[in-house]
């Protein structure tokens, strides 16, 4: 079985960042040039407080193909890392109830006591039958003083991964805020440890390395000085599931620079996988 998974931190509405219908448009066409099977979303604001809900005009204004999931459990309104996974209805669809689907209050909380949360999903593939369990994160954001606290996070969430997977294939993305050039890179030891494998690592294919996945809403691109794997945004693929290509999405004008505006402060990343 194929599968194009993706994730992508849209970047929460705040003063910079403004939901304008640009910024949307700018979102959906990333989402669109990526094509995914299945996309985690980070920073979907969604509550009563903001001046217009993200998830819900994005959802408006995505291809009819695209649908997002209902999982049990529901992340706090006021969240701003509230995040989202939606799936092309074409090519795989969501087992529905308790056992297949929910929300995680991820443990501990982060160093300014704050929680952060994940969502999964468990799938089936239409054209082949083919189940397995898709999970979107977003772990602490404090830099290199929460790293440990990272990689307790991500324990946590593959602890309660393995009670729910059944045996099938797991998928983990999102933005795990943390990458090769932390002194611990919190999140990757534990997902080695649990046999889960960076798909940027093992893709013999990959395009645009070089650019770091947190834009920054910067120009000119931040580049990686020429080390790879200095990216925040992940794809982590478990036993059973290999990667074909690793991409980055950007979209960059005549002089190398980022086109403007910018959809978000953070780059798309996309990997074809096989099950």
């Amino acid at each position: 079985m194929k599968l194009t998974c993706a994730t992508y931190n849209v970047h929460k509405i705040d003063d910079q960042w403004p939901w304008t219908n640009t910024r949307r448009d700018a979102v959906v066409e990333q989402i669109v040039e990526a094509a995914p099977d299945v996309i985690g979303l980070n920073e979907v604001t969604h509550k009563k407080t903001a001046p217009v809900s993200m998830r819900d005009t994005l959802m408006v204004a995505l291809p009819a193909r695209y649908h997002r999931t209902f999982p049990v459990g529901i992340e706090p309104e006021g969240s701003t890392h509230l995040n989202e996974i939606v799936y092309n209805n074409d090519t795989i669809a969501p087992l529905e109830g308790a056992d297949h689907s929910g929300v995680w209050e991820l443990r501990p909380l982060d160093n300014r006591g704050q929680p952060v949360f994940a969502s999964w999903q468990r799938f089936e593939d239409r054209r082949t039958g083919e189940r397995f369990v898709f999970a979107v994160c977003h772990l602490s954001v404090d830099g290199y003083a929460d790293d440990a606290t990272r990689a307790d996070q991500a324990d946590y969430l593959l602890r309660q991964l393995a009670a729910v997977k059944n045996g099938q294939p797991v998928i983990v993305v999102g933005d795990f805020n943390s990458h090769h050039g932390h002194t611990l890179d919190g999140p990757r030891v534990a997902m080695e440890e649990a046999n889960m494998a960076d798909a940027f690592d093992v893709a013999p294919l990959r395009d645009n390395l070089q650019y770091a996945s947190g834009n920054g809403g910067t120009n000119p691109p931040k580049q990686n000085a020429g080390r790879v794997g200095y990216h925040l945004d992940h794809i982590y693929v478990g036993k059973g599931v290999s990667c074909q290509r690793w991409t980055q999405q950007v979209r960059l004008d005549a002089d190398g620079r980022y086109s403007e505006p910018f959809a978000s402060n953070h780059n798309l990343i996309r990997a074809v996988l096989t099950m």
